[in-house]
Protein backbone atom coordinates (compact mmCIF):
# COMPACT_ATOMS: atom_id res chain seq x y z
CA UNK A 1 0.00 0.00 0.00
CA UNK A 2 1.33 3.23 -0.84
CA UNK A 3 1.75 5.91 2.00
CA UNK A 4 -1.41 7.94 3.22
CA UNK A 5 -0.98 11.49 4.38
CA UNK A 6 -3.74 12.59 6.45
CA UNK A 7 -3.98 16.26 7.85
CA UNK A 8 -6.65 17.50 10.62
CA UNK A 9 -6.27 20.99 10.08
CA UNK A 10 -8.58 24.21 10.86
CA UNK A 11 -7.48 27.49 12.14
CA UNK A 12 -9.33 27.66 15.19
CA UNK A 13 -7.98 26.77 18.81
CA UNK A 14 -8.78 24.36 20.87
CA UNK A 15 -11.16 21.94 18.20
CA UNK A 16 -9.37 18.71 18.79
CA UNK A 17 -6.71 18.52 15.85
CA UNK A 18 -3.75 17.24 18.16
CA UNK A 19 -6.32 15.22 19.99
CA UNK A 20 -7.87 13.82 16.68
CA UNK A 21 -5.05 12.68 15.15
CA UNK A 22 -3.44 11.26 18.07
CA UNK A 23 -6.45 8.24 18.47
CA UNK A 24 -6.65 8.17 14.95
CA UNK A 25 -2.65 7.28 14.82
CA UNK A 26 -2.60 4.84 17.75
CA UNK A 27 -5.64 3.12 16.88
CA UNK A 28 -4.11 2.68 13.07
CA UNK A 29 -0.95 1.70 15.16
CA UNK A 30 -1.11 -0.53 17.90
CA UNK A 31 -4.90 -2.17 16.69
CA UNK A 32 -4.61 -2.49 13.37
CA UNK A 33 -0.67 -2.90 13.42
CA UNK A 34 -0.26 0.11 10.47
CA UNK A 35 3.49 1.31 9.97
CA UNK A 36 2.74 4.90 11.36
CA UNK A 37 4.30 8.03 11.32
CA UNK A 38 3.40 11.31 13.07
CA UNK A 39 5.11 14.62 12.30
CA UNK A 40 4.41 17.41 14.57
CA UNK A 41 4.86 20.66 12.74
CA UNK A 42 2.47 22.79 14.93
CA UNK A 43 5.31 25.24 15.72
CA UNK A 44 5.73 26.68 18.29
CA UNK A 45 3.50 24.60 20.46
CA UNK A 46 4.25 21.08 19.03
CA UNK A 47 1.83 19.86 21.49
CA UNK A 48 2.04 15.84 20.39
CA UNK A 49 6.05 15.89 20.82
CA UNK A 50 5.72 17.21 24.09
CA UNK A 51 2.90 14.43 25.51
CA UNK A 52 5.55 11.80 23.90
CA UNK A 53 8.43 13.47 25.88
CA UNK A 54 6.20 13.37 28.94
CA UNK A 55 5.16 9.59 28.79
CA UNK A 56 8.24 8.21 27.66
CA UNK A 57 9.80 10.01 30.73
CA UNK A 58 7.52 8.59 33.03
CA UNK A 59 6.69 5.34 31.01
CA UNK A 60 10.47 4.38 31.88
CA UNK A 61 10.23 4.78 35.35
CA UNK A 62 6.74 2.26 35.84
CA UNK A 63 9.11 -0.32 33.60
CA UNK A 64 11.92 0.00 36.23
CA UNK A 65 9.36 -0.39 38.60
CA UNK A 66 7.85 -3.46 37.18
CA UNK A 67 11.33 -4.93 36.40
CA UNK A 68 12.10 -4.54 40.20
CA UNK A 69 8.86 -6.36 40.66
CA UNK A 70 6.09 -4.12 41.06
CA UNK A 71 2.91 -4.79 39.08
CA UNK A 72 0.94 -2.66 37.23
CA UNK A 73 -2.24 -3.16 39.37
CA UNK A 74 -0.03 -1.94 42.16
CA UNK A 75 1.10 0.97 40.55
CA UNK A 76 -2.38 1.66 39.60
CA UNK A 77 -3.43 2.14 42.97
CA UNK A 78 -0.50 4.38 43.56
CA UNK A 79 -1.09 6.94 41.14
CA UNK A 80 -2.34 10.49 41.87
CA UNK A 81 -2.86 12.25 38.97
CA UNK A 82 -5.26 11.16 35.83
CA UNK A 83 -1.95 11.03 33.64
CA UNK A 84 -0.45 8.45 36.55
CA UNK A 85 -3.40 6.86 36.33
CA UNK A 86 -4.06 7.04 32.45
CA UNK A 87 -0.26 5.68 32.37
CA UNK A 88 -0.44 2.64 34.48
CA UNK A 89 -3.43 1.52 32.55
CA UNK A 90 -1.39 1.54 29.56
CA UNK A 91 1.33 -0.19 30.54
CA UNK A 92 -0.69 -3.00 32.13
CA UNK A 93 -2.28 -3.28 28.78
CA UNK A 94 1.38 -3.44 26.67
CA UNK A 95 2.44 -5.79 29.18
CA UNK A 96 0.22 -8.27 28.75
CA UNK A 97 0.36 -7.70 25.02
CA UNK A 98 3.86 -7.95 24.79
CA UNK A 99 4.40 -4.15 23.10
CA UNK A 100 7.59 -2.34 24.08
CA UNK A 101 9.24 0.93 23.39
CA UNK A 102 10.02 0.15 20.69
CA UNK A 103 6.81 -0.78 19.26
CA UNK A 104 5.85 2.69 19.48
CA UNK A 105 5.14 4.69 16.47
CA UNK A 106 7.70 7.83 15.96
CA UNK A 107 6.96 10.98 16.55
CA UNK A 108 8.76 13.74 14.44
CA UNK A 109 9.25 17.67 15.50
CA UNK A 110 9.42 19.50 12.06
CA UNK A 111 8.51 22.97 10.78
CA UNK A 112 6.22 23.46 8.00
CA UNK A 113 8.67 25.33 5.47
CA UNK A 114 10.89 22.14 6.28
CA UNK A 115 8.61 19.93 6.07
CA UNK A 116 7.45 21.36 2.49
CA UNK A 117 10.54 20.37 1.30
CA UNK A 118 9.70 16.42 2.08
CA UNK A 119 8.62 14.16 -1.20
CA UNK A 120 6.20 11.55 0.06
CA UNK A 121 5.74 10.46 -3.26
CA UNK A 122 9.48 8.78 -2.90
CA UNK A 123 9.45 5.25 -1.32
CA UNK A 124 8.76 5.94 2.58
CA UNK A 125 8.04 3.21 4.59
CA UNK A 126 4.83 3.70 6.48
CA UNK A 127 1.29 3.29 5.38
CA UNK A 128 -0.12 6.19 6.79
CA UNK A 129 1.82 9.69 7.99
CA UNK A 130 -0.42 12.04 10.14
CA UNK A 131 0.58 15.93 9.85
CA UNK A 132 -0.21 18.36 12.78
CA UNK A 133 0.26 21.67 11.13
CA UNK A 134 -1.13 23.73 13.12
CA UNK A 135 -3.32 26.75 13.01
CA UNK A 136 -2.01 28.76 10.22
CA UNK A 137 -3.26 28.67 6.57
CA UNK A 138 -0.31 30.53 4.16
CA UNK A 139 1.51 29.32 1.28
CA UNK A 140 3.95 26.65 3.63
CA UNK A 141 0.24 25.50 5.11
CA UNK A 142 -1.42 24.96 1.58
CA UNK A 143 1.60 23.57 0.21
CA UNK A 144 1.55 20.07 2.66
CA UNK A 145 -2.65 19.97 2.18
CA UNK A 146 -2.25 19.64 -1.39
CA UNK A 147 0.28 16.20 -0.94
CA UNK A 148 -2.36 15.07 1.53
CA UNK A 149 -4.94 11.91 0.64
CA UNK A 150 -7.60 13.11 3.30
CA UNK A 151 -7.61 16.44 5.53
CA UNK A 152 -10.51 16.03 8.25
CA UNK A 153 -11.81 19.62 9.36
CA UNK A 154 -12.80 19.22 12.83
CA UNK A 155 -16.16 21.02 14.37
CA UNK A 156 -17.45 21.61 17.31
CA UNK A 157 -21.26 22.60 18.45
CA UNK A 158 -20.13 25.95 19.73
CA UNK A 159 -21.13 28.81 16.95
CA UNK A 160 -18.14 30.64 17.12
CA UNK A 161 -16.32 26.79 15.88
CA UNK A 162 -18.93 26.39 13.49
CA UNK A 163 -18.64 29.53 11.65
CA UNK A 164 -14.78 29.67 11.98
CA UNK A 165 -14.40 25.28 10.64
CA UNK A 166 -17.07 26.96 7.56
CA UNK A 167 -14.55 29.69 6.80
CA UNK A 168 -12.19 27.67 6.95
CA UNK A 169 -13.61 24.63 4.60
CA UNK A 170 -14.49 27.80 2.09
CA UNK A 171 -10.84 28.91 1.53
CA UNK A 172 -9.70 24.90 1.04
CA UNK A 173 -12.28 25.14 -1.96
CA UNK A 174 -10.62 28.54 -2.75
CA UNK A 175 -7.17 27.05 -2.60
CA UNK A 176 -8.74 24.00 -5.17
CA UNK A 177 -10.04 27.01 -7.84
CA UNK A 178 -6.81 28.38 -7.82
CA UNK A 179 -4.78 24.97 -8.79
CA UNK A 180 -2.80 24.99 -5.22
CA UNK A 181 -4.96 22.29 -3.71
CA UNK A 182 -5.60 19.23 -6.00
CA UNK A 183 -9.31 17.59 -6.84
CA UNK A 184 -7.76 14.36 -5.32
CA UNK A 185 -7.47 15.76 -1.78
CA UNK A 186 -10.71 14.32 -0.12
CA UNK A 187 -12.18 16.87 2.52
CA UNK A 188 -14.24 15.77 5.34
CA UNK A 189 -15.96 17.85 7.94
CA UNK A 190 -16.13 16.07 11.75
CA UNK A 191 -18.06 16.61 14.87
CA UNK A 192 -15.56 16.85 18.17
CA UNK A 193 -16.34 17.10 21.28
CA UNK A 194 -20.40 16.67 20.72
CA UNK A 195 -23.16 16.79 22.69
CA UNK A 196 -26.06 14.03 22.00
CA UNK A 197 -29.07 17.10 22.46
CA UNK A 198 -27.14 18.85 19.63
CA UNK A 199 -28.51 16.16 17.05
CA UNK A 200 -31.23 18.55 15.02
CA UNK A 201 -28.45 21.18 15.01
CA UNK A 202 -25.89 19.39 13.70
CA UNK A 203 -28.19 17.82 11.41
CA UNK A 204 -29.05 20.93 9.98
CA UNK A 205 -25.79 22.28 9.94
CA UNK A 206 -24.43 19.38 7.94
CA UNK A 207 -27.64 19.15 5.70
CA UNK A 208 -27.12 23.09 5.03
CA UNK A 209 -23.14 22.96 4.07
CA UNK A 210 -23.96 19.89 2.17
CA UNK A 211 -26.03 21.50 0.12
CA UNK A 212 -23.99 24.59 -0.19
CA UNK A 213 -20.57 22.50 -1.17
CA UNK A 214 -23.01 20.53 -3.85
CA UNK A 215 -23.46 23.39 -5.53
CA UNK A 216 -19.99 24.14 -6.04
CA UNK A 217 -19.13 20.64 -6.79
CA UNK A 218 -16.77 20.16 -4.40
CA UNK A 219 -16.10 17.36 -2.49
CA UNK A 220 -16.84 18.18 1.12
CA UNK A 221 -18.87 16.13 3.73
CA UNK A 222 -19.50 15.15 7.01
CA UNK A 223 -17.88 11.87 8.48
CA UNK A 224 -20.88 10.05 9.95
CA UNK A 225 -18.84 9.12 13.20
CA UNK A 226 -18.87 12.21 15.53
CA UNK A 227 -16.50 11.72 18.89
CA UNK A 228 -18.26 12.71 21.46
CA UNK A 229 -18.01 15.63 24.41
CA UNK A 230 -16.22 12.70 27.01
CA UNK A 231 -15.23 13.66 30.54
CA UNK A 232 -11.60 14.69 31.26
CA UNK A 233 -10.77 11.88 32.85
CA UNK A 234 -11.44 9.65 29.40
CA UNK A 235 -9.93 12.70 27.26
CA UNK A 236 -6.67 12.12 29.08
CA UNK A 237 -6.69 8.48 27.96
CA UNK A 238 -7.22 9.69 24.43
CA UNK A 239 -4.58 11.95 24.04
CA UNK A 240 -2.03 9.20 24.96
CA UNK A 241 0.56 8.25 21.97
CA UNK A 242 2.06 5.51 23.89
CA UNK A 243 -0.57 2.77 23.78
CA UNK A 244 -3.54 1.47 21.69
CA UNK A 245 -6.00 4.00 21.90
CA UNK A 246 -8.84 4.02 24.18
CA UNK A 247 -10.38 1.04 22.46
CA UNK A 248 -7.89 -0.94 25.06
CA UNK A 249 -9.10 0.84 27.93
CA UNK A 250 -11.82 -0.13 30.35
CA UNK A 251 -14.65 2.44 31.17
CA UNK A 252 -14.50 4.58 28.15
CA UNK A 253 -18.21 4.78 27.32
CA UNK A 254 -17.45 6.38 23.98
CA UNK A 255 -15.03 4.27 23.33
CA UNK A 256 -16.88 3.00 20.33
CA UNK A 257 -16.74 6.48 18.67
CA UNK A 258 -13.13 6.10 18.03
CA UNK A 259 -13.47 2.81 16.27
CA UNK A 260 -16.32 4.16 14.05
CA UNK A 261 -14.06 7.45 13.31
CA UNK A 262 -10.87 5.12 12.81
CA UNK A 263 -12.59 2.18 10.57
CA UNK A 264 -14.52 5.20 8.40
CA UNK A 265 -11.10 6.88 7.52
CA UNK A 266 -9.44 4.00 6.58
CA UNK A 267 -12.69 2.81 4.46
CA UNK A 268 -12.00 6.38 3.08
CA UNK A 269 -7.88 5.73 2.61
CA UNK A 270 -8.34 2.19 1.62
CA UNK A 271 -11.25 1.83 -0.64
CA UNK A 272 -12.00 -1.77 -1.18
CA UNK A 273 -10.97 -3.25 -4.52
CA UNK A 274 -14.19 -3.99 -7.02
CA UNK A 275 -13.97 -7.40 -7.90
CA UNK A 276 -13.75 -7.79 -11.46
CA UNK A 277 -16.95 -9.74 -13.07
CA UNK A 278 -16.67 -12.86 -15.45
Amino acid sequence: MPTTLIAVHTMKGGAGKSTITTILASYLRYVKQKRVLVVDADDPQYSISGIRENELSLYERLLKLVANGRSPDVLGTLASTPFEKAMTERLRYNVEQQITPGDFYPVLRATATTLRQVDFSADVDFDYVFLDLGGMYDANIVAMLAKCHLVLVPFTTQNIDIRHSTDYCLMLIDSINEGALGQQTHIRCLWNKYKFFYDKKAQLIEETIGSYFAEIDTPVAFLRARLQDADAGFDQNKMLTTLSSPVAVKGGQFVQTVIDLAEEVMQLCEPTPVRATA
